[in-house]
Formats: C-alpha cells, sequence, structure tokens
C-alpha cells in the first residue's frame, strides 16, 4: 500500500465515512438549509425557534446540524454547540453535555473565558490549552444544572450579547435512550413554555433536536405537545446528480481527475445514502493507482472493498452472514436489479427459478426477524426496508456478483 500511495502521492482521502462531514464538502439539501437560515434569521430577531432534524440513521443529520452551527455563526453572529446525548440516562446528564459543548466549543478565547466564568461553580476542570472545559457529574451539580438551566442560559445570552454576538445556536444530537425519559421530554415543555411567557421571551436562540422518526415518537408518547412545538426537518435519500456533484468536488480537492462516465457509476452504486458516497468514494480513491478515476477504479477494485466496509461496518454480524449466503443470491440480484427499496413477493416468485422462489419465503421471515424490512400496513405480500441502508448494501452487493461473474 505504501508504494502504491507513493505513486500519486496520496496522504488523505477527501471522504468521511462514519463521521459528520466538513461544511466545505456539503452537497445538497437546499430546501432544509434554507428552512435552517430562516429558523436563525427569525431567532435573531426575537424569535426563539426549536427544531427537530430528523431522518433516518446515516443519512446525514449530525452534518446538516454542523453546517448550520457554522452558518450561524459566520453569516449571522450566532455561537453555535453541537453536543452528543447518546448515553444520557437522566435530565441532568442532559444540561451537563448541553452547557460543556457549549462552553467548549467557544471559538474565540477571551469569549470562553466570560461565559465559562458564568458555569464557574459547575466546572471541576480547564483542559491543558485552557480552551476546553469539564463539567462536574455529581447528583448535586447535575440537579442544579437542570434547576437552573434558563437562568444560566440567559446569563450565557447577555455575556454574548455584551460581546457583540446576536445569539445562540444550540443542537442536542443522539437522542437514542432518553428520548423515552419522561423527565426529558416534560423538561423540554417546561422550558420553552418558560421562555415563552417570561421576561426572556424574545430571547435569541435556536434549539435543534436530532435524532431518527422514532426518537420523536418517544417523546410525543411522555409529552404529547412536544409535536407542536418542534418544526421538524426532515432527511429524505438524495438525487443522482447530487453524488455525482460530491464526487466531483471530492477529488477534485486532492488533484484527481475522472472520466464522467466512472463518477456517474459510483451514484449509481452508492445510491442516494450519504454514507454510501462516502463508503464507494473512499473505497475507489485508495484503490486507484493513478489519481484519474475510470471505470477499472471502480469496477474491478474499488467496488470489492467498498461492499466489504459497508457489510462489515453498518450490518451486524447475523445479517452481514446471511446476506452472503449463496442460497440468497438469486433473491438479493432480483432486489438490486429492481431499482426499487419495495419487494412485492408476487414479483420476485415469477422472476426467481422455480428451484429457488422456495427459498422467498425463508428469506423474508429472516430479514424481518433481523429488523431489516416489515410489511407495509395496508398490502399482502410487500415489504419496505426499515433503513434504506440495507437496500443500497444489496444493490451494491449484486453489482459486485454480477461483476465476479464476468
Amino acid at each position: 500500500m505504501a508504494d502504491k500511495e507513493a505513486i500519486v502521492g496520496k496522504d488523505r482521502s477527501p471522504f468521511f465515512p462514519g463521521k459528520p462531514v466538513t461544511p466545505e464538502f456539503f452537497i445538497g439539501r437546499e430546501e432544509q438549509i434554507k428552512l435552517l437560515e430562516r429558523a436563525i434569521r427569525q431567532a435573531k430577531s426575537g424569535s426563539p425557534q426549536y427544531l427537530f432534524i430528523t431522518g433516518e440513521r446515516g443519512i446525514g443529520k449530525s452534518s446538516l446540524v454542523s453546517l448550520a452551527g457554522q452558518l450561524a455563526e459566520r453569516e449571522h453572529g450566532f455561537i453555535s454547540a453541537q453536543c452528543q446525548l447518546g448515553g444520557a440516562d437522566s435530565v441532568g446528564e442532559v444540561c451537563r453535555r448541553m452547557y460543556q459543548a457549549l462552553v467548549s466549543q467557544l471559538p474565540d478565547k477571551s469569549l470562553f473565558d466570560k461565559v465559562r466564568g458564568v458555569f464557574d461553580k459547575y466546572v471541576e476542570r480547564i483542559d491543558l490549552f485552557g480552551i476546553g472545559v469539564e463539567f462536574k457529574k455529581d447528583a448535586e451539580s447535575r440537579e442544579s444544572l437542570v434547576e437552573n438551566f434558563l437562568p444560566l442560559l440567559f446569563r450565557v445570552g447577555q455575556v454574548v450579547r455584551d460581546a457583540g454576538k446576536n445569539g445562540v445556536f444550540l443542537a442536542a444530537d443522539d437522542l437514542n435512550g432518553i428520548a423515552t425519559n419522561t423527565q426529558f421530554a416534560h423538561f423540554l415543555k417546561s422550558m420553552v413554555d418558560q421562555i415563552a411567557v417570561g421576561p426572556q421571551r424574545n430571547f435569541p436562540w435556536v434549539f435543534s433536536l436530532v435524532g431518527i422518526p422514532e426518537r420523536m415518537d418517544d417523546l410525543k408518547s411522555k409529552q404529547p405537545s412536544i409535536d407542536r412545538i418542534f418544526q421538524p426537518i426532515e432527511l429524505s435519500i438524495m438525487r443522482e446528480k447530487d453524488a455525482v456533484a460530491f464526487f466531483e468536488q471530492s477529488f477534485r480537492s486532492v488533484d484527481h481527475t475522472w472520466d464522467t462516465n466512472a463518477l456517474q457509476l459510483m451514484a449509481q452504486l452508492a445510491g442516494g445514502h450519504p454514507v454510501m458516497w462516502h463508503e464507494v468514494g473512499d473505497a475507489v480513491f485508495w484503490e486507484d493507482q493513478d489519481g484519474h478515476i475510470d471505470e477499472s477504479d471502480v469496477l474491478e477494485r474499488g467496488l470489492n472493498v467498498a461492499c466489504e466496509n459497508v457489510g462489515r461496518k453498518y450490518l451486524a454480524r447475523p445479517l452481514y452472514d446471511e446476506l452472503r449466503s449463496k442460497v440468497y443470491q438469486n433473491i438479493l440480484k432480483h432486489i438490486g436489479h429492481q431499482k426499487s427499496p419495495v419487494m412485492k413477493r408476487s414479483d420476485v416468485l415469477r422472476e426467481l427459478p422455480s428451484a429457488q422462489a422456495k427459498n422467498f419465503d425463508n428469506f423474508i421471515q429472516k430479514m424481518r426477524n433481523l429488523g431489516v424490512i416489515r410489511n407495509i400496513p395496508g398490502t399482502r405480500g410487500e415489504y419496505e426496508f426499515v433503513n434504506l441502508l440495507y437496500y443500497f448494501y444489496i444493490t451494491l452487493r449484486t453489482a459486485r456478483i454480477v461483476e465476479s461473474s464476468k
């Protein structure tokens, strides 16, 4: 690998598999960005905004909210922070993480010192370089953060306004377990109500939750009013032309050239799922040996690596093993060729060889048990994928099967 990299001087990939994409490589989502900018402008004018950025796993929610935070800072003079709530087990821990992120992600040292001063009693330590903090985790401190959440928020607002900033953009990402916490749901409702009727009702901030659609369902089951408070901004599968533009921009950033048909082929293989874009792009980038992307880089080398990487990284081991089974190869080829993530039993049975058609019902049962597909409500013998990433993996695997058989 070292010799191959030396040929074209490869020292970094322009792709970010498994990580939020940086703003300079962000493609598409024009409508969602318009909604986010509208919310930021409204908050700046004194109308607090509450958002829920949602979509299936891997669709680009974290990347979008990161871009929104940078837009809020760069274009509208806000401070911004994005915190991860995965594993948070209480409202106190949520508050601790949100305020710790808000302080630690301030880019300006003088402002960092001023905002940190608001939280002096909660800070356990400051890092070696003086630009990050660790908040106390004891129960008393966390409970105090809950009780004083709004007074502390308003004090932060005053500090940033005195420093010439226009507002606060705060995103709570990776809701998962905390979304089923009744206290958290009521905390959100109470926070919004208190701001709405209090002296700080014009507080200039955007507060966004980030999670899959089921997390909002969890919150609504605990507090029905949540649904009307948080405006949804939904991310769906993207267009093929967006994928082509993404690959062009990414390869251009590392001085690679390409054949147009090679990038169109990559876009077809990756579908409209950003995770697949990065996995396919990264595989092709490292497998290419001359700094020019052509069809052989995609089909003869990159496709195989991308298929294995996606299968191992995003599929549970039992599912990965089942989809590699030779028993199901013709079924997978049918799914991959049909250009639709909806499976109709009658269509599959009509096209499969009779000797293999009997495997289909067994395949369906296993995929349901593994949480890959579900019945489409109101239909008979029709199924959809729980996450489209599974469908795009099968499409990728189909292309690999076809290519290896040539």
